[in-house]
């Protein structure tokens, strides 16, 4: 089996993988806990230090990308590079995840997790729930715990799923 290059069509093989793992589930869950709300005051302006400290304790070397403002974890297992970028702005927790083999990005898995969503349940962009938001730090480990252990979840899986590259 190889890997799908259609950019609109997830695979029976990456609809399984996002099933197993409940992705849409944990989404929407993420997206109704952390909602934009009249009473949220929006951590506007973010201490660099603090929230990477904040993700580095998840266990992964993280970069900032300060042209395109996004973190970025990486992991490379079994031929595969992982990466998953979280942009935090305005509050919001924009998240992607994008997998690479032999330099090349496995399509349609790597993309915003928005677009994964609209894919899988092949509902409109309205329809897709909101990326999850966050008024403190506090609020925002929380995001990221969940979030990191929902690409724990993809990256095992997958591998399950894929071959490895020869």
């Amino acid at each position: 089996m190889g890997i799908n290059v259609d950019t609109n069509i997830l695979s029976s093989r990456d609809r399984m993988i996002l099933n197993k793992i409940n992705f849409a589930g944990r989404f929407e869950a993420l997206s109704r806990q952390h909602p934009i709300r009249p009473d949220l005051d929006l951590l506007m302006i973010l201490d660099f230090d603090l929230t990477k400290e904040i993700l580095e304790s998840f266990g992964y070397k993280i970069r900032y990308f300060r042209s395109e403002r996004f973190f970025q974890a990486t992991e490379k297992r079994d031929g595969y590079e992982f990466k998953f970028n979280i942009a935090l702005e305005y509050g919001q927790v924009e998240l992607i995840w994008a997998v690479f083999r032999d330099k090349k990005l496995v399509r349609p898995l790597s993309r915003i997790w928005m677009g994964l969503y609209g894919l899988l349940m092949n509902v409109p962009r309205e329809q897709v729930p909101l990326y999850p938001f966050f008024g403190d730090y506090d609020e925002l480990e929380a995001v990221l715990r969940e979030s990191f252990s929902l690409w724990e979840d993809f990256k095992r899986e997958f591998l399950a799923e894929y071959p490895k590259p020869m």
